[in-house]
């Protein structure tokens, strides 16, 4: 129940001072729930066949689940018991809510796909998923692939549910490349790596929601590359299909930060100069967080390509871009995508397709003004490290109202992290918002930042608002969290407060 308060409280908070927002033609919160309805939908009808097996005390239950667009086989043993047929329901339900949210974007008919109900075969033993894609195809250094041939009874999604997580971090990319290719056997390049890296940041949660968080994890290549879009509309024979959901799942950690707080103590001030009338008297505690980056440095520039080096070498990354420009720009842009849809055709060529699809896009924009727009875009959109970086030199500039626009940003891309969270709280303290810096703060504690320092931020701002019943509550916490940190500081201002109430 609090967390639900603590998150309608900043929802609100977000509406009052404002965001940018992106994706103004895909209404990703509709599509979320239209896909989230599908999920409980199929799940109901599910449950109610397990009910029916159990009634009838089926001696073993099904391995294998049909849903209105899909086959899910578990590929171990001729019967499955209630744990494997927990696993074919929880692939199904999920095949399902990704259809929905797909096809809210694309509209095609589930009439025209060719092959349906696609297959889908899931394996919970790595040893059995590896030897399977070895006898069908060859060994895949990948737990999630899609398996495509001409002849459409032939092709499937293989999953390898054993592998957990991994497997979960390119499920919808896979995933993706199944529905398109069902509905449209030979798409443009572009489209196909990049709308599977678009909807890679869908996700199901540990309680079985379907949740976003925009994927910008090649924003960093695809800006300093330059690329035409022109020819990233052309290209041919790039898609890197298994490669590339690998890869993109590997590249992710290009975007996310490790924050590790460094506790100096010039940060905290002295406890002797702490108020007892106001946040003007007393700076909280503040986090200084460096950056340790995934894989690639700051100063590794992962994006600029070698002197002679292919322009598309990096296809995932300029494939995404121009799926992200066309759907987070303009209106007319966003029409001109979804216009190009109704050009692909299932008997179409590769080539055939990537034209038609081509001339719809550029239909009525010249092709300087195209290109001009896209790289404008590219360098307009920020990651979560590179806003919470630039965030936290505003604060300490003193620029607080671009700091308090830089952290809500971060917090719109990723909501799971502590910090900007944080420093919101701080910026609220500054501003004399004491409810709202104390929500912050609960909710960057949720989030995973240090306990006891918060703790002791939250002791501050009761103290400053005046309420010293909460103050004592938090710092006594705090030290007891901590003592080596905050026993001695918060020794003092206990004895403050202590006075006041004699």
């Amino acid at each position: 129940m609090r967390k639900a308060f603590f998150l309608g409280f900043f929802l609100g908070w977000l509406i009052v001072f404002g965001s940018a927002a992106y994706g103004q033609g895909f209404d990703v919160q509709r599509s979320l729930e239209e896909a989230q309805r599908s999920l409980e939908e199929i799940q109901r009808s599910l449950q109610e066949l397990q009910r029916m097996l159990e009634a009838e005390e089926a001696a073993f239950l099904p391995a294998m689940i049909r849903t209105p667009n899909f086959e899910v086989i578990y590929a171990q043993g001729e019967g499955a018991g209630e744990a494997e047929f927990a696993v074919v329901q929880q692939a199904a339900a999920q095949m399902e809510a990704f259809f929905e949210l797909f096809n809210q974007l694309f509209r095609f008919n589930p009439a025209g796909a060719q092959g349906l109900p696609m297959r889908v075969r899931v394996f919970s033993d790595t040893q059995a998923f590896d030897s399977y894609l070895a006898y069908r195809l060859a060994p895949v250094e990948a737990p999630v692939v899609y398996l495509h041939f001409e002849r459409a009874e032939l092709r499937e999604l293989v999953i390898n549910a054993g592998a957990g997580s991994e497997a979960a971090d390119i499920f919808a990319h896979q995933a993706f490349v199944q529905f398109l290719r069902a509905f449209v056997p030979q798409p443009p390049d572009w489209m196909l790596e990049g709308f599977a890296v678009f909807f890679s940041g869908f996700a199901f949660s540990e309680s079985g929601e379907l949740v976003h968080s925009e994927n910008l994890g090649w924003l960093y290549t695809a800006r300093a590359a330059r690329v035409s879009p022109l020819d990233i509309l052309s290209a041919q024979g790039l898609a890197a299909g298994t490669q590339g959901a690998a890869q993109n799942a590997a590249h992710l950690a290009l975007e996310m930060p490790v924050f590790e707080a460094e506790l100096e103590e010039e940060a905290y001030g002295e406890p002797d100069v702490l108020p007892s009338g106001g946040p003007a008297d007393a700076e909280p505690a503040a986090y200084e967080p460096t950056y340790e980056w995934l894989e690639a440095g700051e100063a590794a520039e992962p994006g600029l390509a070698e002197p002679g080096a292919d322009p598309l070498e990096n296809f995932t990354a300029h494939a995404w871009s121009l799926a992200s420009f066309l759907m987070n720009s303009t209106e007319d842009y966003m029409r001109s995508l979804t216009d190009s849809f109704m050009t692909l055709s299932p008997a179409a060529s590769h080539a055939e397709n990537t034209l038609a699809v081509k001339d719809r896009v550029l239909f009525g924009s010249s092709p300087d003004a195209f290109a001009a727009d896209f790289h404008h875009y590219l360098d307009s959109r920020r990651t979560f490290a590179e806003l919470v970086g630039e965030g936290r030199a505003a604060f300490y500039d003193g620029d607080e109202e671009l700091a308090g626009y830089l952290f809500r940003e971060a917090v719109m891309l990723n909501s799971g992290h502590y910090l900007p969270f944080f420093y919101l709280g701080l910026l609220a303290f500054n501003a004399e918002e004491f409810e709202a810096a104390e929500v912050f703060y609960l909710i960057s504690m949720e989030a995973g930042a240090d306990t006891a320092h918060v703790l002791y931020s939250l002791g501050l701002n009761a103290m400053a608002a005046g309420n010293n019943e909460q103050a004592v509550d938090f710092l006594t916490r705090a030290s007891e969290e901590d003592p080596e940190r905050f026993a001695e500081r918060t020794e003092a201002l206990l004895a403050h407060l202590a006075a006041l109430e004699d």
